[in-house]
């Protein structure tokens, strides 16, 4: 492994007081230390860039978040770039384990495993977390889950941009980037924390911003990828899950609330196009 190879690790930011701190905790508690951190604020109105600066980070600031992520791509100077949520940690050896993969077996993008903490009484908090246990054991661009989030910065900085208001799916298109122009993609086992919502209020309001007022720009920029990401998982009818009832029916239902909150944003924004 070279150890000169500076690692950039990118996360973007709204309001993230109540995670960023937990997040950057675990950044600069890794094993690998030649890292920059960069932090792609959205101008948020509270304590989140103090925190951020307390930890040594970078700040940029930028809006929508596909434009964060370009952002954070264009200000990194390292020779590999993590792309990290504000509401996910590290496990203390997760860097140190992506350069020796890659720099080992010679991969462009790698998949790490990704696993939910959840709140043990919230009914949608265990769901989602069941949802991220299965759904990310399939890497098809198309019709999976598991993204990449560890890659050779000169891949990313092929990328000349991705749309301004897609949203929830700029991860995916970033991943369907990288594949087009020829990354060797694989999986490492280094874990990356996410801290599942725990209010369905929260959950829905999430869907409906993030994900129902974007599904038409989307569509519009990649009719193909955009249906198949938003179509009910494949695995949710394996073997494995429809044998569970209970499993199968909950995943069913947050899939229709999903369905819901984003109709609901499709119809604002179609009515937002409207008005003149």
């Amino acid at each position: 492994m070279t150890k000169s190879s500076l690692v950039s690790i990118n996360i973007p930011t709204l309001n993230s007081e109540r995670t960023i701190e937990r997040c950057l905790r675990s950044v600069v508690q890794q094993s690998y230390k030649n890292i920059e951190v960069i932090i792609i604020d959205s101008y948020s109105s509270d304590n989140t860039v103090a925190i951020a600066k307390r930890y040594g980070a970078k700040v940029v600031y930028e809006r929508k978040l596909p434009r964060q992520r370009m952002k954070g791509i264009m200000e990194s100077k390292g020779d590999y770039i993590l792309l990290l949520d504000s509401d996910q940690e590290l496990e203390p050896r997760a860097i140190e384990k992506c350069m020796k993969k890659s720099e080992e077996k010679g991969y462009d993008a790698l998949i790490l495993r990704e696993k939910s903490v959840y709140n043990e009484k919230s009914r949608i908090s265990k769901l989602l977390a069941y949802n991220m246990e299965i759904v990310q054991r399939d890497p098809d661009v198309y019709l999976g889950t598991a993204l990449p989030r560890f890659f050779k910065a000169s891949f990313l900085k092929k990328i000349n941009s991705i749309p301004d208001d897609i949203g929830y799916f700029d991860h995916t298109f970033i991943y369907y980037e990288v594949l087009r122009l020829g990354a060797k993609v694989g999986y490492v086992n280094a874990i990356v924390y996410h801290h599942e919502i725990d209010s369905v209020t929260r959950f829905v309001r999430k869907f409906y911003k993030y994900y129902g007022l974007c599904l038409i720009p989307a569509m519009k920029d990649n009719r193909k990828l955009t249906i198949g990401r938003s179509l009910p998982k494949r695995i949710y009818f394996s073997k494995e899950v429809v044998s569970r009832p209970q499993i199968f029916l909950g995943l069913l239902f947050l899939h229709t609330l999903k369905t819901l909150a984003a109709l609901a944003g499709v119809l604002a924004y179609m009515v937002k196009s409207l008005v003149p």
